[in-house]
């Protein structure tokens, strides 16, 4: 494992003791990780004298969390450029999974990287699958940037024969499942409800269920379509029903967000009772600032309901 980081990167410093816990579990499996900062000699030994916290949650330096693995130093950047710059990668921490043949197997975040080097040991890792995954992700990008680009001028038209283009393409599931979610986005954001995007949505919804966060996310962007568009009172309602199953499961830090959109989603169907209810719901359930923010919506809410 060839992993790329610095002594200034915040996410690499985190990730250190879940390398070395990596080490640990797969010694003697003939797995090596080596970590390769471009930095100087002096800066990287200083650094290791500084404190943290392993992976048990006890203070140690850095020399002691990273005593499990193996550091060093490319000054001249020579190792960074075989890697990093040779893959396009842009971002520290990098880890690169080198196979028992001397082939990249993997890519990716360092603490994203379990399972895979877990199926390299064991030969049951699939490089090619892994490739198309990794060069469709590296496409999907790019064309993203294209069509938000399109979408952002207004031209929806465009943007849409674009993702048609690559729902046609032969590529993995999860870039697919990506297009038509994008596709359905677009069409939401242009004012294009009609029946695909109705069953879209609701369907995600069912999908989501016992994910109140993903939950929480599609009604969201949902009541934000809706104050700009029109036809969407059906999938609100739904919204409405879905995010209040998820009530008595989510974390007690989660119900102000939760009953504020339940109190927005409301509002927005046209149920102002039930709107100040559930803004009731989530003022008592806040605190701090997040309750005074939450109050003055409350108060508005409040006050149109009297006039009604």
């Amino acid at each position: 494992v060839v992993e790329f980081w610095a002594t200034w990167c915040g996410p690499c410093i985190s990730s250190m003791p879940h390398l070395a816990d990596l080490q640990n579990q797969f010694r003697g499996r003939g797995v090596q990780v080596i970590s390769v900062s471009d930095e100087d000699l002096d800066t990287v030994t200083k650094f290791l004298d500084r404190e943290g916290q392993n992976a048990a949650g006890e203070p140690a330096t850095f020399r002691e969390i990273t005593s499990a693995y193996s550091l060093t130093t490319d000054p001249d950047q020579s190792v960074y450029e075989d890697y990093m710059t040779a893959s396009a990668q842009q971002g520290i921490p990098t880890a690169f999974i080198v196979g028992k043949d001397g082939m990249i197997e993997w890519i990716g975040h360092p603490m994203e990287m379990d399972s895979p080097l877990e199926a390299v040991v064991d030969g049951s890792w699939d490089r090619a699958g892994f490739a198309k995954l990794y060069n469709a992700e590296r496409e999907f990008n790019e064309t993203f940037q294209q069509i938000a680009a399109l979408a952002g001028r207004g031209k929806m038209d465009e943007a849409l024969e674009l993702i048609d283009a690559e729902l046609k393409r032969d590529l993995p599931a999860e870039i697919q499942e990506r297009w038509s979610m994008m596709k359905q986005q677009v069409k939401l954001s242009a004012g294009m409800i009609d029946d695909e995007v109705k069953e879209f949505f609701a369907k995600q919804l069912e999908a989501s269920k016992g994910d109140a966060r993903r939950v929480w996310q599609i009604s969201w962007g949902l009541y934000q379509a809706s104050r700009e568009q029109t036809g969407l009172e059906e999938l609100l309602k739904s919204s409405i029903t879905a995010l209040t199953a998820e009530l008595e499961a989510v974390d007690e830090s989660a119900l102000p967000t939760l009953h504020d959109t339940l109190a927005h989603l409301n509002e927005a169907v046209g149920d102002l009772a039930s709107a100040v209810a559930s803004q009731e719901k989530a003022v008592e359930a806040a605190t701090g600032r997040t309750k005074e923010r939450l109050q003055t919506y409350l108060d508005e809410l409040k006050a149109k309901l009297e006039a009604k």
